[in-house]
């Protein structure tokens, strides 16, 4: 008898406590006024879910936490001041984050930008439509349509790439202006008079800010590229290239928003990660017979991308710091272009303006979404936020142009300049300046 109410004892002594859990981790029903703040958010889905996010989560809170007070701040509004309630929701939802993947996809654009000029320098046909970036009828002393003899063997380059555009805000995501820089160094080899191969490294920086002062990302790439041309005949080329780009990224994202008629809550929400990105195009050049220093032709390439992004937590917010999961995606284009030169002899070398024109279509790349957690939500109840990318345009249009020049002294350079149509709502240009020496 002892020894049952021994054993009775325990029992109770053990499951007392793993209920006391189990009841205070017990979820607990959505705030009552849950509906009218997904009513604030005037049919946004982006602060929908936000607003259907803090209902949720709000009650399961402990009380007096930091997220909690603004969650119930929030849902106050809801109904007391609808329109404080929608702003908030605008500052509070983290939109602007969207653009990491286009920011670190675009980062290792100049990269390749300067191996596609590279390549088209080194062609006996000097013209290549790689996917969706600047193709650049450049430095094509190397006997690519401007004649002469054959290029030595060892050559170096230098390039130079700088870009400006606009991003408008939309339904899903917050619209922005970026600058765009990049220096890439790089040298090759001809192995025989059909193939020459090289390898370059970039070093790159990205800046965005966002609209109505809602913060600002940055990025940093280094870029490393193996590139390589093929003369299958004298009318008929095919170049491919591999890259790979290792980005670090930081942001700042403002929180600037009136709860109520005595609280207004200013903060930025710090966050910094990284992510990486491989790359791989081929393209097939054909010439068309041209005279008296013209040189045209069609090319058709296919450009793959994979792009992967680390999750992190966001710093500085206190309770409403935000923590991003994993993010990937994938990218296969096709590429049709056309272009066209005109190689001009004076007593100072060789100059030859060009022009092109390159139509993209994307196959793959599709709506992601993206779940956010607050970091303070440790409940383990809720998916959290989540938020939807826009569509992608799939078809788009580059146009360019620019001078290149053969020089005395085995120097060489150009200058070229690239802009994109058709895009829903970015617009933007490039500008690349570049210089080889042979050796």
């Amino acid at each position: 008898m002892i020894g049952d109410r021994r054993l009775l004892i325990a029992l109770v002594a053990g499951v007392l406590p793993a209920m006391a859990a189990s009841a205070a981790m017990a979820q607990v029903a959505p705030a009552g006024n849950t509906p009218l703040l997904i009513a604030a958010a005037n049919g946004n889905p982006q602060l929908q879910s936000t607003a259907a996010y803090i209902g949720v989560l709000c009650p399961n809170l402990p009380v007096g936490t930091d997220l909690r007070l603004r969650c119930a701040g929030a849902l106050a509004a809801s109904a007391n001041a609808p329109a404080l309630a929608s702003d908030a929701l605008t500052w509070i939802t983290p939109q602007e984050l969207l653009a990491q993947s286009a920011v670190v996809d675009g980062a290792i654009t100049p990269g390749t930008t300067a191996v596609a000029s590279r390549l088209s320098a080194l062609g006996h046909i000097g013209r290549l439509a790689l996917a969706n970036r600047p193709v650049l009828l450049a430095t094509t002393g190397d006997t690519a349509g401007l004649g002469g003899a054959s290029a030595a063997k060892l050559q170096s380059f230098v390039t130079v790439v700088g870009g400006k555009g606009d991003k408008d805000t939309n339904t899903y995501e917050t619209g922005y202006d970026f600058d765009q820089r990049s220096i890439t160094v790089g040298a090759d080899y001809r192995f025989s008079d059909r193939f020459t191969g090289g390898l370059s490294v970039s070093y790159g920086d990205t800046d965005l800010k966002f609209e109505r002062s809602q913060g600002s990302l940055k990025a940093k790439t280094w870029v490393g590229t193996a590139y390589g041309l093929w003369s299958v005949t004298d009318k008929v080329e095919i170049t491919g290239l591999v890259a790979y780009g290792k980005v670090d990224y930081s942001g700042d994202r403002t929180i600037t928003y009136v709860e109520s008629a005595t609280s207004t809550i200013n903060r930025i929400a710090h966050s910094s990660s990284d992510g990486h990105q491989w790359e791989g195009t081929v393209t097939a050049a054909y010439a068309m017979a041209a005279s008296d220093g013209w040189s045209m032709g069609p090319s058709l390439s296919v450009s793959a991308r994979t792009l992967h992004l680390g999750a992190f937590e966001e710093t500085g917010a206190s309770g409403l710091n935000l923590a991003f999961a994993k993010q990937s995606t994938n990218s296969l284009q096709v590429i049709a272009g056309f272009d066209v030169s005109k190689a001009i002899s004076m007593s100072s070398g060789i100059v030859s303006p060009y022009a092109r024109v390159q139509g993209v279509y994307e196959t793959k790349d599709n709506r992601r979404d993206v779940r956010i957690k607050y970091v303070a939500d440790t409940t383990g109840f809720f998916p959290g936020i989540r938020l939807t990318t826009s569509a992608p345009d799939r078809t788009r249009f580059l146009v360019g142009g620019g001078l290149a020049g053969q020089f005395a002294g085995g120097w060489s350079g150009f200058v070229d300049a690239e802009t994109i149509l058709g895009l829903s709502d970015v617009s933007g240009y490039n500008l690349t300046l570049g210089v080889r020496k042979e050796f």
